[in-house]
Formats: C-alpha cells, sequence, structure tokens
C-alpha cells in the first residue's frame, strides 16, 4: 500500500477517532505513525511521520505539512528532542502553524499508536 492508499483506508476512520494516532506497515517495509488533528473550522486535518524520521531524526528537526482540507494545510515544526521523545514512547501534544486564520492541535505518540 503506498501513502495515497493509506490515507484512503484510514482516513474516515480517523475522523472519528480523531487524535488516536496509528502505526501502518505498507509494502517497501515503511511504517508510517498517522493521526488527525483537532477539529477547529468544522475541519481536521491528518499528519504522518515515517518510523525513520522517528528512529533516525534529523538533528535540525522536521517542519512538514498536514493533509490539504479543505483547499489549505498546515506546517507541523517537531524538534529533534520532540522527534526522540516520541520514538522513545512519550506523548507530544504540537500546534500547527496558522493558515487561513486558524490552526489545529496533534497529539503524536508511538505509545499511544494503534497498531493495524
Amino acid at each position: 500500500m503506498n501513502r495515497r492508499e493509506l490515507l484512503a483506508r484510514f482516513g474516515q476512520t480517523l475522523l472519528a477517532a480523531a487524535s488516536v494516532p496509528i502505526l501502518i506497515k505498507c509494502t517497501g517495509g515503511k511504517t508510517y505513525l498517522w493521526t488527525s488533528s483537532t477539529v477547529n473550522q468544522t475541519h481536521t486535518h491528518t499528519y504522518t511521520l515515517t518510523m525513520d524520521n522517528l528512529t533516525n531524526p534529523p538533528s535540525a528537526g522536521l517542519s512538514t505539512n498536514t493533509s490539504s482540507e479543505p483547499g489549505h494545510s498546515h506546517t507541523v515544526s517537531l524538534t529533534l528532542a520532540q522527534l526522540t521523545s516520541i520514538s522513545q514512547g512519550a506523548s507530544i501534544q504540537t500546534s500547527t502553524g496558522v493558515t487561513q486564520g486558524h490552526q489545529h492541535q496533534f497529539t503524536l505518540s508511538t505509545a499511544l499508536a494503534v497498531v493495524s
């Protein structure tokens, strides 16, 4: 399963259970930590990290985008310390950057993740 199929397959499930992290193994051996944001302005976003980003976190941290819902995305920035903490099972709450006058919160944790 590729990332696009992954998002399509689990998107509706996560909307019903916002902020529940899921670990998903895909073809090619990649594992993803995937979660949904809090609701703001009647919508949510999903956010995906590869386990590679947690087991070998970039020293400068990581800034990547959420899913695009409805027609916009948000930036999530995580420090090296946050990525390391997540990989060790800590639960990290982080906020996105402000886009179109609002932001969302995510809870990221491998310890809380449901394995699929």
